[in-house]
């Protein structure tokens, strides 16, 4: 149960979490729990609906990040590395993505920042 406790002391190279920190009561203990399982050099990939994208602006309150009642917080990409951050854990790489019927509007889009959804890495702070 990442949400209260520590879980088990084994040791990850890579954590994948794409598409859970939305889902979450309490995001911040679940990074501090990513963030003990992971190895020294390890990776966490993640993936979140982004607040920030274009699709939001469109549509205010009618956005896909909202239609889901299961989503307890919503970020864009600046919420969720200051998470990340207070954590402990610094961002590799992070890309906006979407996946429209528009393979040129979903370029467009994820070029600038836009896409409907974050993808990132992030490594411990050493």
């Amino acid at each position: 149960d990442f949400n209260n406790k520590r879980p088990s002391k084994q040791k990850f190279a890579i954590i994948f979490a794409l598409d859970v920190i939305e889902h979450l009561e309490n995001p911040g203990i679940f990074i501090e729990n990513i963030s003990f399982l992971m190895e020294k050099n390890g990776l966490l990939v993640l993936s979140t609906p982004n607040l920030g994208s274009l699709s939001y602006f469109i549509q205010g309150s009618r956005w896909f990040g909202f239609q889901d009642e299961t989503h307890k917080n919503l970020y864009c990409y600046n919420s969720l590395a200051y998470l990340l951050e207070r954590k402990g854990l610094e961002i590799s790489q992070h890309k906006t993505v979407s996946s429209t019927s528009s393979p040129f509007y979903n370029w467009i889009i994820s070029a600038i920042g836009l896409g409907g959804q974050i993808l990132l890495t992030a490594r411990k702070k050493l």
